[in-house]
C-alpha cells in the first residue's frame, strides 16, 4: 500500500512506491468509514480529505458525496469550523459545473458557520468565502 500523508491544511501528497491506484484506496478509506458505528468528530476531516482527493482525481460528484456525510456529521457535533470548510468546498465544486445558484447558497451556509464561530466577519477565511460568492454574483 502506498505510503501517504494527509494534512489537515487541504494539502493531500501520496509517495507512491507500488503504483497504487489513488482510488482504490479513497474507496477502501471510505468501506471502513462506513464500517464504524460511532461516527465523531475524527471522521469529519477524514472525509473532507477523501473528498479533495477525489476532486485531485477528476470525481467531483464522489467529492460531493463525501462532503455530504461530512456535513451532516459537522452539523451533528454543532462544529462551525467545519461546516463553513465543507460548504465552501462544495460551493467550490457546483460553481466549477456552472451550478451558480447552488454555490451562493453554499457560500452564504458557509459565512452563516462563520459567524457562528465566533471570529466571524473578522476571519480571514470569512473574507475570501464573502469573495467567491460577489464574484458569482459579478460585484467582484
Amino acid at each position: 500500500f502506498a505510503d501517504q500523508t494527509i494534512r489537515t491544511n487541504r494539502e493531500v501528497t501520496f509517495h507512491d512506491d507500488e503504483a497504487t491506484d489513488d482510488y482504490d484506496y479513497t474507496a477502501t478509506t471510505e468501506q471502513t468509514l462506513s464500517t464504524i458505528e460511532e461516527v465523531d468528530e475524527s471522521t469529519i476531516r477524514l472525509r473532507i480529505d477523501l473528498a479533495l482527493v477525489d476532486v485531485k482525481l477528476g470525481l467531483p460528484q464522489k467529492a460531493q458525496e463525501r462532503l455530504m456525510k461530512a456535513l451532516s456529521t459537522a452539523e451533528r457535533f454543532d462544529c462551525s469550523l467545519e461546516i463553513a470548510e465543507i460548504c465552501e468546498l462544495l460551493g467550490d465544486i457546483v460553481v466549477q459545473d456552472g451550478a451558480y445558484n447552488d454555490g451562493r447558497k453554499y457560500y452564504k451556509e458557509a459565512l452563516k458557520a462563520l459567524e457562528e464561530d465566533g471570529d466571524g466577519r473578522e476571519s480571514e477565511r470569512y473574507d475570501k468565502v464573502l469573495a467567491k460568492m460577489m464574484g458569482i454574483a459579478g460585484l467582484f
